[in-house]
């Protein structure tokens, strides 16, 4: 197994880098954007110390990321089953995870196919002139070691992550961006870039959607998103610090809270109201 430990950009397999090859441990923006989330220590500190739980959905992405990046397809492995129902087939899954290895149906292999065949040319083309799942590994102010890997990098010229996902049309992309906080994962990375190569480079985005036509687009986040991102990232650092230090990893407040109606709830309110009144003042004229 690689042991890092020296900052730098690093070409390495995916199951060195999610093992943790840092000797003192390292943090990750994946783990790290959960500490922000309600109960975040908790829920961080319970996984940190689980078994890790492989999940079907994130296969097929996967095996796309595979396709378009023309890396990885060796950890990739085609099953010849319909589906999982039958004995055989659930033990050919399962004995492809205890090898570190994707499964992956015919069926949903060919799905696969298409999506990564469908990505136009202009969008194709950012992926190009670089190099494909590129682990970065440095040191915070604090001293902490932090990593990233990313989808694809291009020395002095972009980092791009492509993201596969359901809707990517403004509403759909921009929900996707924030829920999983994409924006800090852009922060992240183009710090980390930075601090090892005094490169500040520009981060896309790339969303493609896996059910035809399998729409495709690129987005830049602006320099407000990043402020943000940059904000958040020093929030969930700054968290895991204290975690450490303290030994405490908090969960929900341990005291009862007042909980009031979300704020849509009293436009609608007023909305009706208004209505009412309107109604009132046209049936007495």
């Amino acid at each position: 197994m690689t042991t890092i430990t020296k900052p730098g950009l690093y070409d390495l397999e995916a199951a060195d880098y999610h093992s943790d090859p840092v000797p003192e441990g390292s943090l990750s923006q994946s783990r790290a954007k959960v500490l922000l989330d309600e109960g975040g220590p908790a829920i961080f500190h319970h996984k940190e110390n689980s078994p890790r739980v492989e999940k079907k959905e994130f296969d097929e992405g996967t095996v796309i990321h595979a396709l378009i990046l023309g890396k990885g397809m060796e950890r990739i492995e085609v099953l010849d089953f319909p589906n999982y129902t039958t004995k055989a087939a659930r033990e050919a899954r399962d004995a492809a995870y205890a090898k570190g290895l994707t499964p992956l149906l015919t069926k949903d292999m060919a799905r696969a196919q298409k999506v990564a065949d469908s990505i136009p040319d202009h969008i194709r083309q950012l992926f190009t002139g670089g190099e494909a799942e590129v682990s970065m590994f440095w040191r915070h102010t604090s001293g902490l070691w932090l990593r990233g890997q990313m989808d694809y990098y291009v020395a002095g010229g972009r980092i791009v992550d492509l993201k596969t996902m359901n809707d990517t049309s403004n509403r759909g992309l921009s929900r996707a961006v924030w829920n999983l906080r994409y924006y800090m994962q852009a922060a992240w990375y183009r710090r980390g870039v930075e601090a090892i190569t005094g490169e500040r480079l520009p981060y896309l985005i790339v969303g493609i959607e896996k059910t035809a036509p399998y729409l495709t687009r690129a987005v830049e986040l602006t320099d407000d998103y990043l402020a943000v991102g940059e904000a958040h990232m020093d929030d969930a650092i700054a968290t895991y610090l204290t975690c450490v230090e303290t030994g405490h990893w908090p969960g929900h407040p341990d005291r009862t809270q007042r909980l009031g109606p979300p704020p849509w709830v009293r436009d609608d309110i007023a909305a009706d109201t208004i209505t009412a009144l309107e109604e009132l003042i046209e049936g007495a004229a």
